[in-house]
């Protein structure tokens, strides 16, 4: 069942994204965060999260990123680094 919200989840951004470059394609830029400001991000998280109520959703989130990432490495991970050269 995980995987088919995975795949889900995936899809429906896929769409939205394609969405948004079509109605919007004159008035945005999509960018990526920079490296330094997801550093940045960890560091403040690191520091304030626990004081945040929405604390069990981050630690949530963190430990399901490190179950699935594993997996991403090996299920996507050579066709990013495929298509990055």
């Amino acid at each position: 069942m995980k995987v088919y919200g995975l795949a889900d989840y995936h899809a429906k951004n896929a769409v939205a994204l394609e969405r948004l470059k079509m109605e919007f394609k004159a008035r945005i830029e999509m960018l990526q965060l920079p490296l330094p400001v997801l550093r940045d991000s960890r560091r403040w998280r690191s520091r304030n999260s626990p004081r945040s109520p929405l604390w069990p959703v981050h630690a949530s989130f963190t430990k399901f990123q490190a179950l699935v990432g594993p997996w991403d490495s090996v299920a996507e991970g050579a066709y990013h680094q495929l298509v990055a050269v």
